[in-house]
């Protein structure tokens, strides 16, 4: 029996990438998918990939920049749907990664090495 079966996951960020990776996984293991993406080209493509395993697909562009509202954006993507089961909510801010990949700072005070 598939654990995923009969299940429902709200995943933003669908149109590309990890979100995209995510939901294709789900439907094929039978899970039905609420995707979300600013980006409805890419969502409509990864909608299409979830459909081809036979389970529910439903699409919704949104924006989740905001995270305030993150908990009212996965209750729009799980309605219609039963029973919400997962949520893959998740936010890119291109600020964060590039302090994340910026050169360490240099030390303020002098080292010494023992004598």
């Amino acid at each position: 029996m598939n654990g995923f079966s009969g299940k429902v996951a709200a995943i933003t960020g669908a149109g590309s990438g990890m979100g995209r990776s995510l939901a294709v996984e789900l439907a094929r293991r039978g899970c039905e998918v609420a995707l979300a993406d600013v980006d409805e080209t890419g969502l409509a493509g990864t909608a299409a990939a979830c459909a081809q395993h036979g389970v529910r697909v439903s699409t919704r562009r949104l924006d989740v920049a905001d995270a305030r509202r993150l908990d009212r954006i996965a209750r729009l993507l799980g309605a219609g749907y039963q029973r919400l089961m997962l949520r893959h909510v998740r936010r890119a801010r291109t600020r964060n990664l590039q302090r994340a990949h910026a050169p360490a700072a240099r030390p303020t005070t002098p080292t010494k090495d023992p004598v």
